[in-house]
């Protein structure tokens, strides 16, 4: 983290968003502008930390700000697209001139297979952020296909060919994003792989608290320990027992900064046996104490 742009009152909890869709509740997209949003939920509840059950995909299109995610802050400039996944945290620095359009959508949306494929390859790779430039092609065509997805929304109707049509409209949307990134470029694993690192993202999401068992993940997704650690190291060089640890300490992270639960209660709800085992955890992947890390969100 470069620095503590959002330091926020300490909760009972992460605030929770569950996706909800009062216009078409059957429907797992929507698309609608910031200002849209800053007209029906208040300014001060958007700088708070909450916790999506979704994603969402931002297009920057004014103003200049920032937008945090699980402790990165990213520069909200027009052209950024940022993607929120299911599970992180984050916070808007809202200024006056900033503009957006927004699309969210729930992971059921997609098809199992084509999500993995580009969810996988998209979110564990290329990050959170794609920095696009206003002036080239691939920019124009990947605001074009924000428009067309937020116009097809609003002339939804009760047949399955417009939400047939959403869902071409978005599986091309994360193509274009996916080609866009110059990570995944020099990166390249069969399908069947990412879908095996996808799936092992969305069940860690899950399963972290009660358990961080390479051996346990791999059989709940039906393959081989040593077949999960081929797709993870293939899709973002780094073993599963790592990238479990990684999401133990970040929710440690954001239990410490966001809420009251004391050390002993985060540790018990990682499902550390003991509040020493987590401390020397958490010091060792991130080279301070938790007291530490947390007293720099209590200033």
């Amino acid at each position: 983290m470069a620095r503590n742009k959002h330091p926020a009152p300490a909760a009972a909890t992460v605030a929770s968003v569950r996706y909800f869709n009062r216009g078409q509740p059957n429907l797992g997209i929507d698309a609608f502008s910031l200002s849209s949003l800053l007209a029906r939920v208040p300014r001060d509840t958007l700088a708070g930390p909450q916790r999506l059950d979704f994603h969402l995909l931002i297009l920057c299109l004014a103003g200049c700000g920032a937008h945090c995610i699980d402790f990165k802050l990213y520069d909200w400039t027009a052209g950024a697209v940022l993607h929120v996944r299911p599970g992180q945290v984050q916070q808007f620095d809202l200024q006056a001139d900033m503009e957006a359009l927004f699309i969210l959508f729930t992971p059921a949306f997609l098809s199992a297979e084509l999500g993995g494929m580009l969810l996988g390859r998209y979110q564990g790779v290329a990050g959170s952020r794609v920095q696009l430039d206003m002036g080239t092609d691939s920019h124009r065509r990947i605001s074009d296909t924000f428009v067309a997805i937020a116009e097809e929304y609003r002339a939804i109707d009760a047949s399955p060919v417009s939400a047939r049509l959403l869902h071409h409209q978005l599986h091309a949307l994360l193509l274009q994003l996916h080609r866009l990134s110059e990570a995944t470029a020099s990166r390249v694993i069969p399908d069947a792989m990412h879908l095996v690192y996808y799936r092992f993202l969305e069940d860690l999401e899950r399963r972290f608290m009660q358990t961080r068992q390479v051996e346990s993940y791999a059989a709940h997704l039906g393959c081989s320990a040593k077949t999960l650690g081929r797709a993870c190291i293939g899709a973002a060089g780094v073993a599963p027992k790592r990238l479990i640890e990684q999401h133990v300490v970040l929710e440690a992270k954001r239990l410490l900064a966001h809420t009251q639960i004391g050390i002993k209660g985060i540790a018990r709800e990682l499902g550390f046996s003991e509040e020493t085992n987590f401390v020397k955890f958490f010091k060792r992947m991130e080279g301070v104490p938790p007291s530490a890390f947390r007293a720099k969100f209590r200033l």
